[in-house]
């Protein structure tokens, strides 16, 4: 049971909500942003976004499918108020690193054109969008965001992993 349970888990992960679907978004969203003239940070953190909300809510999902096979005495069931407070720590705990990238970068446009003339992609200049990071124009808590993002998907992962796991514990028991 919980073998069958953790493929549906993972069929649902990755092919009701789109992971496999992400680089395509990523690039619509690049191409966008360069139609629309945005720079290529914002669409950077536009895609980081989205990533986390869909981790956010594949969580959200298996915790609601998890508090509704526990029965009504179990200690672990929470009243509804709870769970919407886990769902908004759960979307905050996501955010949380796209908000960073957002807010921690220097705003250097205007040095991007000769940075670019001086190195071997010049190239690039005939692209709209583009972003090349230097130690003098990276964000300023860059080391942090591959660590943090880590983090959130090792957090999200364990508890799909509970969820499961539980679940399927409360199922056989009954």
């Amino acid at each position: 049971l919980q073998v069958v349970v953790m493929i549906y888990d993972i069929h649902l992960c990755f092919f009701f909500i789109a992971f496999a679907l992400f680089p395509c978004q990523g690039l619509f969203m690049n191409g966008l942003g360069v139609y629309l003239g945005m720079s290529a940070h914002v669409t950077l953190v536009v895609n980081l976004t989205i990533l986390s909300a869909m981790c956010a809510w594949y969580t959200c999902c298996l915790f609601q499918r998890h508090q509704h096979t526990l029965p009504r005495d179990h200690p672990y069931k929470l009243s509804e108020m709870k769970i919407l407070l886990v769902y908004a720590l759960m979307n905050f705990v996501m955010i949380i690193n796209p908000l960073l990238l957002a807010v921690t970068i220097r705003d250097d446009s205007h040095n991007q054109r000769d940075l670019l003339r001086q190195s071997y992609m010049a190239w690039l200049l005939k692209t709209p969008s583009f972003k090349i990071y230097t130690d003098d124009n990276s964000p300023l808590l860059g080391p942090l965001h591959f660590p943090l993002t880590v983090i959130t998907f090792a957090l999200n992962t364990g508890c799909s992993i509970f969820f499961t796991i539980h679940s399927s514990r409360v199922l056989k028991s009954r």
